[in-house]
């Protein structure tokens, strides 16, 4: 699999050049997957690639919608597999959560 600098990958979002173009690279958190998975990402690149402000992004940490950092070098870095394994684990417990549902509602049927 060819992977991209993450200079590379664009930004998304409102204002984001090339946003809703045809052919254009992987946008967003899909980004993230042409990443190799030891890539070391700081604030100023998760904001680049999901066209957030740096502030947004550690709103999304204390929201649960991203996972803590690890300070490195005095910044908060993560890894792109960190980001991924997040919120896949995310996915998966919103889909356990569905099926409870489901077999609740299911066993309340008359």
């Amino acid at each position: 699999m060819e992977t991209k600098p993450i200079e590379e990958i664009p930004a998304t979002g409102a204002g984001a050049p090339g946003n809703g173009s045809a052919g254009a690279a992987l946008p967003g958190i899909m980004g993230l997957a042409a990443l190799p998975p030891e890539t070391p990402l700081d604030r100023a690149d998760l904001a680049r690639m999901l066209g957030k402000c740096e502030t947004s992004i550690m709103r999304a940490v204390k929201r649960g919608e991203l996972p803590r950092p690890v300070r490195l070098m005095g910044r908060p870095t993560w890894t792109a597999r960190a980001i991924l394994n997040h919120l896949t684990a995310r996915l998966d417990a919103a889909a356990r959560e569905r099926e409870k549902l489901a077999a609740k509602v299911h066993a309340l049927r008359p």
